[in-house]
């Protein structure tokens, strides 16, 4: 009897025994096959944008006016330029005693001045006075690239300021060189003559990390 026991506990140890490296070894071969897995992990990269583009299809109406079509109007002032287009009053105040002396407005829609949204490259504009209006006349046509106005409320994008709209002024990025640009016009009866000229003169900096521009 004592011999049969042994032969079974000699039996159970070796099947215990021969299990072990198997177990180790499956083990092993999972390990590895989530490492593998774990390297095939792709980078994935999203951009995101709250400024609206043309060519993107959104609810609100987008028009959008570019260098050449700015550079026809032959002014040197951003209001005149907005005054030619649809849904948009421009407000000269360069004889208002009321706050807004020499400035000049725009207003989307005739909602007013306040309800609208000025933005350079996507970014606010700082108003010029207390009322959070902004002076349309700081912005230099000649270094303007594009201009884009969604005319349809953007209060969901852009908050309460664009109850009526917003206007994105989108610069010339890096110039480089001397421009000038200068127009002379007057009516086929000689009379309401204008003048306009504008010199910019722009250079890269710190090994083109940089760039310094000046337009008058």
């Amino acid at each position: 009897m004592p011999k049969h026991t042994s032969v079974r506990q000699a039996v159970r140890l070796a099947l215990v025994l021969g299990a072990l490296p198997v177990g180790m070894t499956a083990t092993t071969a999972f390990a590895q096959e989530q490492d593998a897995a774990a390297g095939n992990v792709t980078e994935i990269v999203v951009t995101g944008t709250r400024i609206r583009a043309p060519g993107v299809e959104s609810s609100s109406p987008i028009l959008s006016v570019t260098a050449d079509q700015i550079q026809q109007f032959q002014t040197p002032e951003v209001g005149q330029i907005l005054n030619t287009l649809p849904s948009t009053l421009i407000a000269d105040n360069g004889a208002a005693n009321n706050g807004t002396a020499g400035a000049i407005t725009v207003d989307l829609r005739g909602l007013g001045t306040q309800r609208n949204l000025i933005l350079i490259d996507g970014k606010r504009v700082t108003p010029y006075n207390f009322n959070g209006i902004v002076d349309l006349s700081v912005i230099p046509t000649a270094l303007i690239e594009r201009i884009d106005i969604v005319t349809g409320g953007a209060s969901a994008v852009y908050g309460s300021d664009a109850m009526s709209g917003a206007i994105n002024f989108i610069m010339k990025k890096d110039f480089e060189g001397v421009a000038l640009d200068s127009n002379f016009s007057q009516t086929t009866e000689s009379d309401g003559k204008t003048k306009s000229a504008a010199f910019t003169l722009g250079t890269n900096v710190a090994d083109g990390r940089g760039n310094v521009v000046m337009s008058v």
